[in-house]
């Protein structure tokens, strides 16, 4: 027979903390007459308690620390320089930031990503628990205080409004943890492969970087020259395919209104947290889970091009960051393949996979890799950045199973002199 653990509170929906956490914003939001919506200042307080309950280590930032990093960023814009044309915006800068800048600069573009899907969840929630207790009245949410039932008493008991207030708040909160996590392990802005702060600006977190480097035995300048390379190849890729983060940003929305939850499974799990009179909405499982109750086809094929686009990103900026960085960064190849297999094995993406169910499998970045490696040794340095000149010109999945096909296609159009300026295109579509 095992002896029972106790429970790590930050797993633990019930303690009075949490509690009060989740009772602040449903008042919050069933006293406002605005629309139910993420609350920003929820999830920065959230965040922010994360960061500070936490027992890692913390060294003040000072002015030698901010001279060294931006020496990184000068020599890794040389080195990236060599190998490709993608130039940097003119005002680019060196930005180091304590977690808790971080926190308050990334926490609007994190919400941004995962609202839509916050938002589907929420409205069919909704829909399946006023179908469900149409006549015996609205559920047990688990959550036996006197101060809920004054909550959504009177004027404010609509109980659609109770329902997708309460689901909505599940993903404050959720996206509350997953930011304090991301403050505390991040080592750049981009390590979600997405540009998390405004106008594409670097991000980089020297306290984190410490850390790392003490956890895998690398000498601390290795790593920081390594993170700022990488961070240099990313924010590169975005600020000159403009179009990328909004891309990025309207895959994601599709793949939020495809989302339909399997209305036979959800009830089954909230009758089963009912009885143990558990909350299916302050589990922290609850909202992942959410993602084995929704499977079909239409989602399946919109999550297949997020995993798309998010592995040909860090694959072509692995690729550069060899490039550029072999022959000036000791222990580089070491810190590359630790870095791949962390972002395949879900490490590095665990932050989108917990809150939106996005995750890039081994095999979809194998083949990315392969495809962009083999693009740079027949078409050179011009060949591998083109598949970031218009949306149109990725590689799809069919093009990773027939690499030459695409080369000697769509890609070779895309050389030929007189192709059109996809940026402006692109732009004035937009417009």
């Amino acid at each position: 027979m095992t002896e029972d653990k106790p429970m790590d509170n930050s797993e633990n929906p019930f303690i009075p903390e949490r509690v009060q956490q989740m009772l602040s914003i449903v008042s919050k939001i069933m006293n406002s007459n605005k629309d139910v919506a993420i609350d920003i200042d929820s999830v920065i307080k959230i965040a922010k308690s994360v960061v500070q309950n936490s027992n890692s280590v913390v060294t003040p930032l000072i002015d030698t620390d901010k001279n060294k990093y931006l020496n990184y960023f000068l020599a890794a814009s040389l080195w990236i320089d060599s190998i490709s044309d993608i130039t940097p915006k003119d005002s680019l800068e060196s930005n180091i930031y304590s977690r808790i800048q971080f926190i308050n600069l990334m926490a609007p573009t994190i919400i941004s990503l995962v609202y839509p899907i916050a938002n589907k969840f929420s409205d069919e929630l909704t829909r399946i628990t006023k179908d469900k207790f149409s006549e015996n009245g609205m559920p047990n949410f688990g959550i036996m205080s006197g101060n809920f039932s004054s909550i959504i008493s009177g004027n404010n008991s609509d109980p659609a409004k109770i329902v997708r207030s309460i689901g909505i708040v599940a993903f404050t909160m959720q996206i509350g943890q997953v930011v304090g996590n991301l403050a505390l392990n991040a080592n750049t802005s981009t390590d979600l492969g997405i540009c998390l702060l405004d106008n594409n600006k670097l991000g980089l977190l020297p306290n984190n970087i410490k850390n790392y480097a003490r956890t895998i035995d690398i000498p601390e300048e290795n790593v920081a020259q390594y993170f700022v390379l990488k961070e240099s190849a990313r924010v590169r890729l975005f600020n000159s395919s403009k179009w990328l983060k909004t891309y990025l940003q309207s895959i994601i929305e599709n793949y939020a209104r495809s989302i339909t939850i399997n209305t036979d499974l959800l009830e089954e799990q909230m009758d089963k947290m009912q009885q143990q009179n558990i909350s299916p909405f302050m589990n922290n499982g609850a909202i992942h889970s959410v993602f084995d109750l929704t499977k079909n086809n239409k989602q399946d094929i919109e999550l297949q091009k997020i995993e798309l686009v998010l592995a040909l990103i860090e694959a072509w900026v692995n690729i550069v960051c060899e490039q550029a960085g072999i022959a000036h960064i000791d222990n580089i190849m070491k810190l590359l393949e630790m870095s791949k297999r962390e972002f395949t094995e879900g490490k590095t993406l665990q932050p989108l996979t917990s809150t939106i169910g996005i995750k890039v499998s081994p095999g979809i970045y194998n083949k990315a890799h392969k495809l962009i490696a083999l693009i740079l040794s027949q078409k050179g340095s011009l060949g591998r950045d083109a598949i970031w000149s218009h949306p149109d010109m990725l590689p799809t999945i069919e093009a990773l199973d027939n690499p030459l096909d695409y080369i000697n296609g769509k890609l070779n159009i895309a050389n030929k002199p007189g192709s059109p300026d996809w940026d402006n295109e692109f732009s004035d579509l937009l417009k």
